[in-house]
């Protein structure tokens, strides 16, 4: 599952219903990267997951959906994994893999 853009971060819901919509009806799994980004901007707005141009993911972005896809693939937790990013990134990825891929 892909993230809103930053300027438009009400997008989020109509693109998190796509991808769950979709996995649901092809018996897939999703990976939502996308709900793990809301999140942490919710949470916590002063980690910034954007490059520059607002659409592309900054290292810490990056870290991110790389944390929801470990999860998502393996089904156990990031947490604890070694990593320069803060652990809330672990966290609200395990997060929203427990909650929302289910």
């Amino acid at each position: 599952m892909t993230w809103a853009r930053e300027r438009l971060p009400q997008d989020q819901a109509f693109i998190s219903d796509a991808y769950l919509r979709a996995a649901r009806e092809t018996k897939s799994s999703v990976a939502p990267v996308g709900v793990a980004w809301e999140r942490v901007r919710r949470i916590f707005p002063s980690i910034e997951l954007y490059d520059s141009d607002g659409s592309h993911p900054s290292p810490a972005g990056t870290y991110l959906a790389a944390c929801v896809i470990y999860a998502t693939l393996f089904h156990q937790s990031p947490e604890g994994l070694p990593s320069k990013f803060p652990k809330e990134l672990q966290s609200i990825a395990w997060w929203s893999v427990r909650h929302v891929a289910r």
